[in-house]
């Protein structure tokens, strides 16, 4: 058999089993597609916002000449990281009972650790081109979904707004506190000057006799008007202090907490019908996977079935050929006795 006889016979023998092979892919693509519309799907929903430094950097170091850099904008690093904050999350867990929700149960070992990592598993942050923050969320209920992604804004900003307030609380004690302690020295250099003034009324009072007395009368003009110098200084310090604590506590009071801008509230996604697009696509690739591979089977056992039939044949001869040889054997035995 040449080469064109036996591609005509295969092409005879997909054809005459094409129709299994369309009824086994319409088989296999009917089983995915149900299993599809049957079996629960995740949900996403997404909330857009735009981060106008409305996270604030704990770790900020202090300078009470600075109090602007106190408030300045963070990157995105720093909001993704609230994101995934334990404190954010247990809030999430607590609040939407998602050990429940989960349906894990309190009996299991190390249930609300399941819990936790299941939900850092449905959360997905990333950053747009835009230097924008989109936040997806996933779950099996489409309205739940929609409810953590809201929620995790609302908490952050939340979160965000107290740690500002207690930040601003602590940089007006620290400003108090600095001005205190400028008044303090100021009050001991008038301290000072008051106590050298008195010893010096008391040297003009006593008769100047000796040159011990005259000597003390030198040294103490000389501490007077260093004391006069510092207190000139401190003068200026505590001044400067009033007005740098008057300042900073007027513009941390009246700073406009930041916030974020939400581009796009999250909404829960469309109720997935037995027509959904996804679902409709996916049976018609497996269809189409199917019958290719139904029709490699074909095609494979088409190219090896002259040899199985040759094997199956010669089986079949040599079977025949020794019950033939065996029945010829008891004749001839039979033929022999009787003679």
């Amino acid at each position: 058999m040449n080469m064109n006889e036996s591609q005509t016979h295969l092409v005879l023998h997909i054809r005459r089993n094409l129709l299994k092979m369309f009824t086994f892919s319409f088989i296999i693509a009917l089983i995915v597609y149900t299993g599809m519309v049957l079996f629960p799907q995740k949900h996403t929903s997404e909330i857009q916002i735009y981060n106008t430094g409305f996270v604030y950097d704990i770790y900020a170091d202090f300078n009470p000449y600075t109090p602007s850099k106190v408030l300045e904008n963070p990157n995105n690093t720093t909001l993704i990281s609230w994101v995934y904050s334990s404190k954010l999350l247990n809030h999430l867990i607590k609040i939407f009972n998602l050990q429940k929700h989960y349906k894990i149960s309190d009996s299991e070992p190390n249930a609300y650790i399941k819990s936790f990592n299941k939900l850092t598993s449905s959360i997905h942050v990333e950053q747009t081109t835009y230097n924008a923050i989109c936040i997806r969320v996933e779950d099996y209920d489409r309205f739940m979904a929609a409810r953590i992604a809201n929620e995790i804004i609302f908490k952050i900003q939340k979160l965000n707004t107290e740690l500002i307030l207690s930040k601003k609380k602590f940089l007006i004690e620290q400003y108090s506190a600095m001005s205190r302690k400028f008044e303090k020295l100021y009050n001991s250099k008038i301290d000072s000057l008051n106590n050298l003034l008195i010893k010096f009324k008391e040297l003009f009072i006593t008769p100047i006799n000796n040159e011990k007395i005259s000597l003390k009368l030198a040294s103490s003009q000389e501490l007077i008007i260093q004391t006069i110098e510092d207190f000139g200084a401190s003068s200026k310090s505590l001044l400067e202090a009033n007005k740098m604590e008057e300042w900073s506590k007027n513009y941390i009071e009246n700073h406009k907490l930041p916030e974020a801008l939400i581009m796009k509230y999250a909404l829960p996604s469309d109720k997935i019908s037995p027509l959904n697009f996804n679902n409709i696509l996916t049976g018609v690739w497996t269809f189409i996977l199917s019958f290719f591979l139904s029709l490699f089977f074909v095609a494979y056992t088409f190219r090896y079935k002259s040899t199985i039939n040759i094997l199956i044949k010669g089986f079949s001869n040599n079977t025949l050929n020794n019950d033939t040889s065996l029945v010829l054997s008891n004749t001839e035995k039979v033929i022999t006795t009787e003679k």
